[in-house]
């Protein structure tokens, strides 16, 4: 055998190394084939592990959760497949002496690219809501792989300057309490003193066993994720199915029941006419709490017809006229079904007509805090220090706002001239929050 060696005095071995090292080792056949065929078997086991893993999180955001980190981790495990490809290839593969070069730019490459999107799988992650950000980083990021091909080299800064980002994500998240933030941050730290140990084998043959910690670390915060979403999507529907259970029961209530039997039955004798209309309006207003009792927000329009088809009832039972005045309102607008007409039997429970005043208010001014809705109800407050906490309907009326905006609402109360002011303030995107 003849060899022939080119040298160049241009570049050197390692970025900071004083000399280039060249090596010459005879190894007998049997045992270099030997050698050979462990390290196909490490390729290959990485390369399918890996490849695993991003078809199922592929899948998994395809058919079950479009969210966006699932798209991002099967994204990072797919290009962390090719790099494994890239880098054993001399391994793997008898490709042409020719294409070194290009193979470990393809590395270099390929390598920014998996360290870039480990960052941005975990921020994406821990902070949902700044994609942007992420945006900018991620291009900071392709300045830095391009200068690293620019240079010829930086690849082992390259991988630490991954891990120590996506260390500071994780720390970050654990500083603000967020579930998996503990996992993703020993994974890192695991991946990382793994590369320490091996720097030059670590996307070779040490990958599959190296990288798996992070991989593991993601994993598991993505399923605690999934885990707390689903058990507030339980809690959320008990929370409905009691809600609609309390609405039934609190406009069921016998005391109401009672005294409009009982008002029904006067007027059978004395008003037959009044008699009809008391039976048609109560018979609206239980169609109405009835088709409304379920749904987690209802049209403003249908919440109006609920109140004043109540308004109509206790009207024929006092021989009062009451009424609702609304203005600048939306009918289109969603609010939680029996929203207002908590607060208008609120009124009636503690408050005393007054002749003369006998009409509810509900105005909505709209800018770019939010919404504000305000209703007053008239009469002459009663001894109650209990009001402003608020009893079972204020709780009513609490529980549905942050089941339908939560996070996203303030309910404020206090005493006005002649009646008692609730003022209910829905922050900006509330009710895009609210469809969704």
């Amino acid at each position: 055998h003849v060899f022939a060696f080119r040298m160049s005095t241009y570049r050197r071995g390692y970025p900071g190394s004083a000399f280039t090292p060249l090596g010459f080792h005879l190894v007998p056949a049997d045992k270099f084939h030997e050698q050979h065929s462990r390290l196909n078997m490490l390729c290959t086991l990485g390369l399918g592990s890996v490849l695993t893993i991003a078809i199922t999180a592929f899948m998994l955001w395809l058919l079950a959760d479009r969210r966006p980190v699932l798209l991002w981790f099967s994204a990072l495990c797919l290009a962390a497949t090719i790099l494994v490809t890239v880098a054993t290839a001399p391994f793997t593969w008898n490709f042409p002496a020719s294409w070194r070069y290009w193979m470990r730019i393809a590395r270099l490459v390929v390598s920014g690219v998996v360290g870039g999107l480990l960052f941005g799988t975990a921020f994406l992650h821990f902070n949902p809501s700044r994609p942007r950000w992420l945006i900018a980083l991620l291009v900071i990021a392709a300045v830095g792989v391009w200068g690293a091909v620019a240079t010829g080299g930086l690849l082992f800064v390259m991988w630490r300057v991954a891990f120590g980002a996506t260390l500071i994500v994780a720390a970050a998240a654990i500083w603000r309490r967020r579930e998996g933030a503990w996992w993703v941050a020993a994974g890192v730290v695991t991946t990382a003193l793994l590369f320490e140990r091996d720097p030059m084998h670590f996307d070779k043959t040490e990958f599959a066993f190296s990288f798996l910690p992070v991989l593991v670390g993601l994993i598991a915060a993505i399923a605690l994720q999934v885990r707390r979403e689903r058990l507030e999507a339980r809690d959320a529907k008990l929370t409905a199915a009691r809600l609609e259970i309390e609405l039934l029961r609190k406009n069921l209530q016998p005391h109401f029941m009672l005294n409009t039997l009982t008002a029904l039955a006067q007027f059978l004798e004395e008003k037959p006419a009044v008699a009809v209309r008391l039976i048609e309006d109560l018979a609206a207003e239980f169609r109405a709490l009835t088709r409304l009792s379920a749904a987690k927000l209802v049209p403003l329009a249908e919440e109006l017809a609920l109140c004043r088809a109540h308004l109509r009832v206790i009207s024929a039972r006092t021989e009062r006229a009451w009424s609702l005045e609304t203005v600048g309102i939306d009918l289109s607008a969603a609010v939680p079904p029996a929203l207002f007409l908590t607060l208008i039997e609120n009124g009636f429970s503690h408050q005393r007509a007054q002749d003369g005043d006998t009409t509810f208010r509900l105005g909505v001014d709209r800018g770019n805090d939010g919404i504000r809705y305000t209703f007053l109800s008239p009469g002459a407050i009663r001894a109650d220090p209990s009001r402003a906490g608020g009893g079972m309907g204020l709780r009513y009326v609490r529980s549905r706002l942050d089941e339908s905006f939560h996070g996203a609402w303030t309910l404020a109360q206090r005493e006005t001239p002649g009646g008692w002011e609730t003022v209910i303030e829905l922050k900006p995107g509330a009710g895009a929050r609210a469809i969704a």
